[in-house]
């Protein structure tokens, strides 16, 4: 595989996903558009050798690691942080150390079994479990009323139309934006009316919170690890008024049967 220094770490990811995780990957200098054409000549031309050499290696042997379904961590608030930090389980705000039993509440809250798997998230493609994925509502401070919607978002995201894959893995400044509808934004407290994207409403902020850290603790989507975006993002939570008529009536039956819904 060829790519530039820049996306090393996207073409890693991308090999694994394939089950090429010994590829061989040669990298040119970054960028390729929008150089002198000599220039890219040049960057080619040195390329070659490192090429041919990769073609004719023999794959590494890949190692398997395994990682523990539960960690020991540090009793205390602020030592767990620094033990999160340094796992780069954090997005920079402090984190609620998701207990056993503060999970084991969470997963209970959505109905549904701790070892089912929601599907693979992107770009690592590691299966996002019901107990992974409410570990990580927890870490967010969402109350265990919330896990559906919570649940129903990561559904969203990883249906393959929305392309999950494109969105974590690009350079540019975009995120997912989850919109909750209907009577059960009016039961949990979503804000729909006036700064829906401010500050002040857990719900709004917990559930955004929660998705983004799926994608960064499960699907390993982090600033050049492998995503590059020059300005970063932010995973936000929208509710539209339930007084507004349903999604329903803005698009076909067939799409709007897709959207996961929480009743």
């Amino acid at each position: 595989m060829i790519a530039t220094d820049l996306f090393l770490p996207l073409a890693r990811a991308v090999a694994r996903q394939e089950g090429l995780e010994s590829m061989a990957v040669v990298t040119v200098s970054h960028p390729v558009g929008g150089v002198e054409p000599h220039v890219l000549d040049e960057r080619l031309a040195a390329a070659v050798d490192r090429v041919a050499e990769a073609l004719l290696s023999s794959p590494e042997e890949v190692r398997t690691v395994s990682v523990p379904a539960v960690h020991d961590a540090p009793g205390d608030v602020l030592e767990f942080l620094a033990f999160a930090d340094g796992r780069r389980w954090s997005d920079g705000l402090p984190l609620v150390p998701p207990t056993e039993e503060l999970v084991a509440r969470a997963v209970a809250a959505t109905g549904r079994a701790a070892g089912e798997v929601l599907g693979l998230v992107p770009p690592s493609n590691r299966g996002a479990t019901v107990g992974a994925v409410a570990a990580n509502a927890v870490m967010a401070g969402c109350p265990p009323e919330l896990m559906p919607v919570v649940v129903a978002a990561v559904e969203a995201a990883l249906v393959p139309s929305f392309n999950l894959q494109a969105l974590t893995t690009t350079t540019h400044p975009v995120t997912p934006l989850v919109i909750v509808h209907g009577p059960v934004a009016e039961r949990l407290g979503f804000n729909g009316g006036a700064n829906v994207f401010g500050q002040g409403n857990r719900a709004n902020a917990g559930v955004g919170r929660a998705l983004r850290l799926v994608l960064q603790n499960i699907g390993e989507a982090r600033p050049g690890r492998p995503t590059g975006p020059p300005t970063g993002r932010r995973a936000s939570t929208r509710t539209a008024s339930p007084r507004t008529p349903p999604l329903r009536s803005a698009r076909s039956t067939k799409s709007a049967a897709a959207v996961p819904r929480v009743r």
